[in-house]
């Protein structure tokens, strides 16, 4: 930190040697710098001031907070820091023992919740209309092999009685045919 305020007071004295034009030994102007060099060390440290107020208050636990606009001490920042080194700990080691962690947590816990119900209820609807297709699947070859079966029998009980229907006719004309035989057998056969 001390490094960083020698630092910016060089840039400070730099900046005003270049608008001042330090080339000049004059005392009102070497009196000026150091003015000027003064309330912007002066303005940089209570900025700075102001800036760790409001960062250490914010990060602070309120045991540590002895008033409402405190300016840190160091022996406040040390323990606000240390502080905050258990906190990231605790977050590295147990996240979930943390109130603030699961208060972050919260709204994508809600949302994972969701997401994981619209996803089973996807699953149970996505599964139901998988058995309804299997069983109207089943149902439509069941009828179709119904209706083969059915044309089969149909067609063998058509080749039974074709069958039949041609047996009585060759009895019904075997009388026939047997009695032209029995003719010719008497005659002698047929003659040429």
């Amino acid at each position: 930190m001390v490094r960083s305020c020698c630092i910016c007071k060089s840039l400070i004295n730099s900046f005003i040697h270049r608008v001042t034009g330090a080339n000049t030994d004059d005392g009102k102007k070497d009196r000026r710098r150091k003015e000027i060099v003064g309330r912007l060390g002066k303005e940089m440290n209570d900025r700075r001031d102001e800036c760790v107020s409001s960062f250490c208050s914010s990060l602070i636990p309120p045991a540590f907070k002895q008033g409402a606009a405190c300016v840190p001490s160091g022996r406040q920042y040390t323990e606000s820091i240390s502080a905050l080194h258990s906190v990231a700990m605790q977050l590295a080691a147990r996240p979930e023992t943390l109130p603030s962690y699961k208060l972050r947590l919260y709204p994508l816990s809600i949302e994972r919740s969701a997401l994981l119900a619209q996803l089973a209820v996807e699953e149970r609807n996505s599964l139901e209309s998988a058995e309804a297709a299997y069983e109207l699947e089943r149902e439509r070859v069941e009828e179709e092999w119904k209706r083969g079966r059915d044309r089969i029998r149909e067609r063998l009980l058509e080749g039974i009685e074709e069958r039949r229907r041609r047996a009585r006719d060759e009895k019904d004309g075997e009388g026939t045919v047997s009695g032209t035989w029995a003719f010719y057998s008497y005659l002698g056969g047929p003659h040429r």
